[in-house]
């Protein structure tokens, strides 16, 4: 018989090893999604494009934050505007805060540039992802330089992009067009990318935008695209033109599908897409496509049987030489590993 006080220190008992055995049960039901004792991971940030210029369009640009290990809180991470007299709310929005929840890795946030009817001139916008206020994690902060060209009335605003024919590399991965090539967008008075023959161009670090001012004098402009470099991963590539006029012409848009190769990156080997008619502030475009010179398949140059060996068939392994003349040198193709 268990007395009124030997009940109470038996209840005590029993409630303190139920809840031992909980939070036993608790602890080992998170084993392997959560870290029990705090870290300071450190934090990777990646960036679409380190500086770009560019006609504004709504045009957005992403940045991801990646920690190195999840933590039991949440880790944030702030993204502001250090320099430049691009207005926040008017020319660009910005991702106001980056949250990487508890046991997570990653997250993504965004830079928009704001197409407006107001006639301005040139604005620059340079932004800052990361501060000090994060202080439970090891930071380098990136940055992000914007130069946003706001056209005046009369102006045309010539934008030009690209993509690969395949957009992964040999072994799959995937890769951006601009990480794959930087192309140039030439205005030129010949169908050529003759720097004598130049008004004027873009070569920046992602996709390309010029103004035509319409102080320039009337007559014929050719759009023209080249490289400026590209990976030796060898592919087609796509090119597309928009145009823009404030108020006349709105998103006029072309494509030249597989108009360059990268076969050969030197300046023999460029793209003349669209002609201008300009007479004062208007425009008519019609379309070139031309390639410099011709990419098409090898050219046949050879064909016979290696020698015999011990490790060949008897009549030996055939060989069917190919060449192509590109840039500065030949490109050959169809020699096999016994006749090297």
């Amino acid at each position: 018989m268990i007395t009124k006080n030997y009940k109470s220190i038996f209840s005590y008992v029993a409630a303190m090893a139920i809840g031992l055995f909980v939070a036993s049960c608790d602890q080992e039901d998170n084993t392997g999604w959560s870290t029990f004792s705090p870290t300071s991971p450190a934090i990777t940030i990646t960036t679409e494009v380190n500086n770009a210029t560019l006609v504004e369009n709504n045009q957005v640009y992403t940045f991801t934050v990646t920690l190195s290990e999840s933590q039991l809180v949440d880790v944030k991470v702030y993204p502001i505007q250090i320099g430049g007299d691009a207005t926040l709310g008017d020319d660009f929005t910005l991702t106001g805060s980056l949250v990487i929840s508890a046991g997570s890795l990653s997250t993504s946030g965004e830079i928009k540039i704001l197409k407006d009817d107001v006639i301005e001139g040139t604005e620059t916008v340079k932004i800052q992802i990361g501060t000090e206020k994060t202080a439970n994690a090891a930071i380098t902060p990136a940055t992000m330089d914007f130069t946003i060209l706001n056209y005046e009335d009369g102006d045309l605003a010539i934008d030009m992009g690209w993509a690969m024919s395949k957009v992964t590399d040999d072994a799959g991965n995937e890769m951006s067009a601009t990480a794959f090539a930087d192309l140039r967008l030439l205005i030129s008075t010949t169908p050529s990318n003759n720097d004598d023959d130049l008004i004027g161009g873009a070569d920046g670090g992602s996709f390309e935008s010029y103004v035509l001012s319409s102080t320039k004098p009337d007559g014929v402009y050719y759009v023209v695209a080249d490289f400026y470099e590209a990976s030796d991963i060898v592919r087609d590539i796509d090119l597309n033109l928009e145009f823009n006029q404030a108020g006349v012409i709105t998103g006029d848009s072309y494509d030249y599908p597989a108009a360059l190769s990268n076969l050969g990156t030197c300046s023999l080997n460029y793209y003349v897409m669209t002609k201008i008619i300009k007479s004062g502030t208007n425009y008519t475009f019609e379309d070139v496509s031309t390639l410099s010179y011709d990419l098409s398949p090898y050219t046949p140059w050879a064909f016979g049987f290696d020698s015999v060996d011990a490790w060949s068939p008897a009549e030996g392994y055939p060989s069917h030489i190919e060449v192509k003349e590109i840039c500065d040198g030949f490109f050959i193709q169809g020699i096999n590993a016994e006749w090297m």
